[in-house]
């Protein structure tokens, strides 16, 4: 019983006494509810790697749990689209006819057919028509094999074939030999791709064109270390241009007598050209400074007209009622990343959430010990100190020169 209330003790003084380097008020929120707390990048220098020192209190100083997420870069998605089946009818010793209306006579070049499992194989015959009257080929005599889904009781199979905007498509399996296969439904995958939120940051861009080195270094300066997701590079020069370059991160280390050294990284190559725009995809990169080197070779220099840097949203998701304030505190880099339930739901949870921001942050004043009193503060006291120092020296010079000689009587 003891130990356990010794540790319940040690618990509590190393929650109490966990220090905190700065804090944010929370915005106040109009329902209960959950909802996105994003990243600022002011916030950035005082994180770990892993972002896991920020804490989230409610009015009465209790811990909020929080889910960390981030926005993807490029998110695909693909929604079955079903044509309109208009016919569908099974001709004895001959074949199985399926009649599909393309309503807005858009422009396809593949049908997905959702066919019951079957161990057969099947020929067929897709055509085209606007009018169901008079019907033109788009491919002959083509396989619809292994129907065999493994997951599910049926498969989906593509039908690719030339681009068309027929409004009608009939699709003829031959079934004169054997029982024909059961289709289910028709139409066709619409993909949607849709690219992740990013913020601004500021930064401060310098170029410098070397005629020696044949060569336009880049350098792109930020206020701190921070995390850079993108880089948007806007060039001007000739009508046309291609040339290689580089990206580097400004990096330290200590050498051998400990002094810190500062280099430039190489990170990847890339090709910047009139036919396109230039951007980069960092993945998180964390520095101060960016350089960007251009081969010019024997061309003239291009000129930067912008880089922009952007930063993926990321967020702290967490649940507020409304009418309570909270507050958002970064902790020291060592600190422990919180361990809450709310991580095993976070397929429950919408990742489409109304997005706060914190105020400003503030950060605490650092500890600094109080100098020492010290007279030595005005020159005429510095020189009269010396004097009589080097008066007291003087004397014990004398005196031991003295002693000497005696010593040597």
């Amino acid at each position: 019983m003891k130990k356990l209330t010794l540790l319940l003790l040690f618990s509590a003084s190393a929650l109490h006494g966990q220090k905190y380097l700065g804090e944010a008020a929370i915005p106040g929120v109009s329902a209960d509810g959950f909802y996105h707390l994003q990243l600022s990048a002011e916030w950035v220098p005082y994180l770990n790697d892993d972002l896991s020192n920020i804490r989230i209190f409610d009015m009465n100083n209790q811990e909020v749990p929080y889910l960390y997420q981030q926005e993807v870069p490029v998110s695909i998605t693909q929604q079955f689209k079903p044509y309109e089946i208009v016919e569908k009818k099974q001709d004895k010793n001959c074949c199985t006819s399926i009649l599909l209306r393309n309503p807005d006579a858009e422009p396809i070049n593949n049908i997905s057919l959702s066919i019951k499992n079957a161990d057969v194989t099947k020929n067929a015959t897709l055509l085209g028509s606007d009018d169901k009257e008079n019907w033109y080929a788009l491919k002959q005599h083509f396989a619809l094999s292994s129907i065999d889904g493994n997951s599910n009781t049926s498969e989906i199979k593509i039908v690719d074939f030339p681009l068309s905007n027929y409004g009608y498509y009939l699709l003829q399996i031959e079934d004169s030999t054997a029982a024909p296969i059961n289709i289910l439904s028709a139409g066709y995958y619409e993909v949607n791709s849709e690219s992740g939120a990013y913020t601004g940051i500021a930064s401060r861009l310098l170029q410098i064109d070397s005629a020696s080195l044949k060569s336009t270094f880049l350098f792109l300066r930020f206020n701190d270390h921070l995390i850079i997701d993108k880089l948007d590079l806007k060039v001007s020069g000739s009508p046309y241009f291609l040339r290689q370059a580089s990206l580097h991160q400004k990096t330290s280390r200590l050498n051998n007598k400990g002094d810190t050294i500062y280099y430039y990284q190489r990170l990847f190559d890339f090709t910047i050209t009139s036919r396109q725009s230039t951007v980069l995809e960092l993945h998180a990169v964390r520095a101060d400074e960016i350089l960007i080197v251009i081969e010019n070779d024997d061309n003239p220099p291009l000129k930067a007209e912008q880089v922009v840097a952007w930063q993926l949203n990321r967020y702290f998701t967490a649940w507020l009622k409304a009418g309570e304030n909270y507050t958002m505190k970064i902790g020291e880099k060592s600190m422990a990343a919180p361990v809450y339930d709310l991580t095993y739901f976070r397929e429950s949870i919408n990742s489409k959430l109304p997005a706060i921001n914190a105020k400003r942050l503030i950060i605490a004043a650092a500890d600094h010990p109080q100098a020492a009193f010290t007279v030595f503060t005005d020159r005429n006291i510095i020189w009269v100190a010396i004097i009589f120092v080097v008066a007291i020296f003087g004397v014990m010079a004398v005196r031991m020169t003295r002693e000497m000689g005696k010593e040597n009587k």
